[in-house]
């Protein structure tokens, strides 16, 4: 049978595109599927052999076509496709993992870098005009509602907004939450992240967990002062810049600029009395009468602010860490003295990551938590770590501010909440033992202030 001629190449293509119809619609579902695969293989296959140019090239084609189609929409088509195209794109990204999020944060912001650097003049001001417009635009709205709210509120009409009880349980942490916080799959994420987050039980002291509850006849002292205590019994100080607001209103704590965290050497400068972590070399009694000396500590009971510090010294990393260091320092004054030689450099290290081996430093007197050692070469090369001299150095700040990432600044600025020196949020922590997902730091404090039936010193220690 000799083949059909035709008059024009369009009359061709379109006699073959007719037998192809034909032919699909006399597919079974087995051959419509089998063609499907041969189809996808063959354009995976054409895809993967193609040269960058050939990709170019094939993009802008595509570019095009898609660009005349959207020309052509009806405002119908373009309503649907708009919804369409939304609504593959949320999909998608509730799809995505934590990592194909990173990623695709990381993307988005390097091409923002990179359409900014590239960006001329002109474009840099209209893009900056942009901005500013979009912004006067929502921030003039708001705060005209805002003033106009404020000016004809009255406080006799206003309802109290009612929670309800909490009495909603997570099924995995057993945490208590408001009906109003459950999610429509009645798994709650502020607690445990719907199972994800599994954190150790603190191994809290008997004697503080009845002080915190009311039950001995020292706790109203403790909690009328617990900030006293606290402060009286901790490793390291907190400080800000603190801006009081002018006028004559209720009483604000206004902090200027940031929080930060110090601590200093293992003995004071010379006529300064000692303080903080210092107090933890000396006899108990005595640091006891040199706390109750700081005029701000005048209603702690001398009686219960000893029973404390008697039971960190027995317990606290931290405080038996700085005795071992007192007693090095002792050893070493004793030998330079018998050999007639110079005080070696001895420095202290509060380990920031505790499963290291302490076979890496040379030669250390080590606890759980710090490792004391000496040598004549100045510091030891451990940045992470605290460094912890004897004295201050001169032309050095005689206080270290330690990093809001370090893991052990609750301990050292809370010891009545983690009294034997726990470790608390890092860089490093995964949401389980075995897990690779990393717990945030939001993660880690929403898990710990969570409400469950059981103590928590964190909530129970609130004043």
């Amino acid at each position: 049978m000799r083949p059909k001629k035709y008059n024009s190449e369009e009359e061709r293509k379109a006699a073959a595109a007719e037998r192809r119809q034909n032919a699909r619609q006399q597919e079974t579902a087995d051959q419509r599927a089998e063609r499907l695969q041969r189809d996808a293989e063959a354009k995976r296959l054409h895809l993967d052999s193609e040269t960058a140019e050939q990709r170019a090239v094939r993009h802008l084609r595509y570019a095009e076509t898609y660009r005349i189609r959207i020309d052509n929409d009806t405002a119908e088509q373009h309503a649907a496709r708009l919804q369409r195209d939304a609504e593959a794109k949320r999909l998608k990204l509730d799809s995505e993992t934590a990592d194909q999020r990173a990623a695709r944060h990381l993307r988005n912001a390097e091409t923002y870098r990179s359409r900014i650097d590239n960006e001329t003049a002109e474009q840099h001001a209209a893009r900056l005009q942009r901005d500013a417009e979009a912004h006067r635009r929502f921030r003039r709205p708001t705060m005209q509602t805002n003033a106009i709210d404020l000016a004809n509120i009255d406080e006799k009409k206003i309802i109290e907004f009612y929670c309800g009880q909490m009495n909603e349980r997570c099924e995995f942490c057993n945490s208590l939450n408001f009906m109003g916080e459950r999610p429509p799959d009645k798994k709650f994420t502020a607690c445990c992240h719907k199972d994800k987050i599994d954190l150790p039980e603190q191994d809290y002291p008997e004697y503080l967990e009845t002080l915190m509850n009311g039950v001995d006849h020292n706790s109203k002292n403790l909690m009328e002062n617990i900030r006293s205590y606290n402060s009286s019994l901790a490793f390291a100080s907190m400080g800000a810049n603190i801006a009081t607001p002018p006028g004559y209103g209720p009483y604000c704590f206004r902090i200027h600029d940031q929080i930060y965290h110090r601590t200093g050497t293992l003995h004071p400068v010379e006529e300064q009395p000692p303080k903080f972590a210092q107090l933890y070399i000396l006899d108990t009694a005595e640091a006891t009468r040199k706390r109750l000396s700081i005029p701000e500590n005048h209603g702690c009971d001398e009686n219960l602010l000893n029973k404390l510090a008697e039971l960190l010294a027995n317990i606290n990393n931290f405080a038996m860490s700085y005795k071992m260091l007192r007693d090095v320092e002792k050893e070493a004054i004793q030998e330079a003295n018998n050999n007639g030689t110079e005080l070696p450099n001895i420095v202290m290290a509060i380990k920031n990551d505790r499963t290291q081996d302490v076979r890496r430093y040379n030669k250390p007197t080590a606890s759980e938590v710090a490792v004391v050692f000496q040598n004549d070469d100045g510091e030891p090369p451990f940045i992470r770590d605290i460094l912890i001299h004897l004295k201050p150095i001169e032309n050095q700040p005689m206080l270290k501010r330690i990093s809001i990432l370090d893991p052990n600044l609750d301990a050292l600025v809370y010891p009545l909440f983690y009294p034997r020196a726990e470790q608390g949020w890092t860089t490093y922590l995964k949401q389980k033992p075995g897990s690779s997902q990393r717990l945030s730091q939001m993660q880690y404090y929403s898990y710990l202030l969570s409400v469950r039936d059981k103590f928590n010193p964190l909530l129970n220690g609130e004043n």
